[in-house]
C-alpha cells in the first residue's frame, strides 16, 4: 500500500461539521482526506444562514453578554431535555469556547456576535439575547482561486441582482440608502462589485452567511493540508481494531490509522 492512499483521519461529507472535523484534524497533526460525494462542497450548510451557537466565547463578553454555563445548561435542559444524553451536553459547553477560540486564532474561520441575537427559543428559562449565535464574517472568494467554483450556490432567495449575497447588515443599508448617505455609498459598492465580480469570475465572490462558512472552512482545510475528494462515493468500510479501509468508486481502497469521521 503506497503513502498516497494511507490517511490518518477520513472523513466523509463536506457540510458544517465534516469541514471543521478535517481542519480541527489537520490542525493537530493528522494527515486527513475529507471525501464529498458531489461536485459541491458546503451540503445544507452553503445554503444556511451560517450561524454557530457556541455560548461564553470571548465574542460574547465583547457585547456585554451576561451568560455563564449554568444559563446554557438550564436552557438546553428546558430545550431538549433527555432527546440527548446529559454527559454531551457538558463537554459541549465546556469545550466549544476553545473551539470557537481555536478557529479564530488558527484558521480563516471568523465569526462576530450581535448585541441583539436572542436564542431561537427565546421564551424558555436561561435563554440569554445576546452572545451565543455567532455570525460569520463576510468572506472574499477570490482567496480561493478556481476552488470558488467547488462552493455549493446559494438559494436565490438570499440573493440579489441575480447572485449577489446580502446579510442583514446589508439589508439595514438596503433598507435606509434613500434616507442615509452612508448606507447609499454602501449599496453603490456593493452593486459595482458584484458587476467586476461577475465580468472576472462568473459569479459574486463577496460571500456571506452559510457560504461564507464554507469558504472559511475551505480554505482553512486547504491550508492546514487536507486532501480534499470530489465526486467520490465510497462503496465499503472494513473497521479494523487499529487500521480501517475504505473503498471507493472506481476500485481505490485507503488505508485509514486513525479514525473515520
Amino acid at each position: 500500500m503506497s503513502d498516497e492512499t494511507s490517511f490518518d483521519v477520513a472523513v466523509l461529507g463536506s457540510g458544517a461539521g465534516g469541514l471543521a472535523a478535517a481542519t480541527f484534524a489537520a490542525l493537530r497533526g493528522a494527515r486527513t482526506v475529507l471525501i464529498e460525494r458531489t461536485e459541491f462542497v458546503g451540503g445544507t450548510t452553503a445554503l444556511s444562514a451560517g450561524s454557530a451557537w457556541a455560548p461564553n466565547t470571548r465574542l460574547a463578553v465583547g457585547v456585554g453578554a451576561k451568560d455563564s454555563p449554568a444559563k446554557v445548561h438550564q436552557y438546553l435542559e428546558n430545550a431538549i431535555g433527555n432527546s440527548s444524553a446529559r454527559s454531551m451536553r457538558e463537554t459541549f459547553i465546556s469545550r466549544v469556547p476553545e473551539a470557537i477560540h481555536t478557529l479564530l486564532d488558527e484558521t480563516e474561520v471568523q465569526f462576530r456576535a450581535y448585541p441583539k441575537h436572542p436564542d431561537y427559543l427565546c421564551e424558555l428559562e436561561g435563554s440569554t439575547t445576546c452572545g451565543r449565535a455567532l455570525e460569520t464574517l463576510p468572506f472574499d472568494g477570490a482567496k480561493l482561486g478556481p476552488d470558488l467554483a467547488l462552493i455549493r450556490p446559494p438559494i436565490p432567495e438570499l440573493t440579489i441582482l441575480g447572485g449577489l449575497m446580502v446579510d442583514r447588515t446589508d439589508v439595514g443599508h438596503l433598507l435606509s440608502m434613500r434616507s442615509s448617505l452612508g448606507s447609499l455609498r454602501h449599496v453603490l459598492s456593493l452593486i459595482g462589485k458584484h458587476a467586476l465580480d461577475r465580468c472576472r469570475f462568473g459569479r459574486s465572490t463577496r460571500l456571506v452567511m452559510g457560504n461564507a462558512l464554507v469558504g472559511r472552512f475551505l480554505l482553512s482545510a486547504k491550508q492546514a493540508g487536507v486532501e480534499i475528494r470530489m465526486n467520490t462515493r465510497v462503496t465499503g468500510i472494513e473497521p479494523g481494531e487499529k487500521t480501517s479501509f475504505l473503498s471507493l468508486e472506481g476500485g481505490e481502497t485507503l488505508r485509514i490509522t486513525g479514525g473515520i469521521i
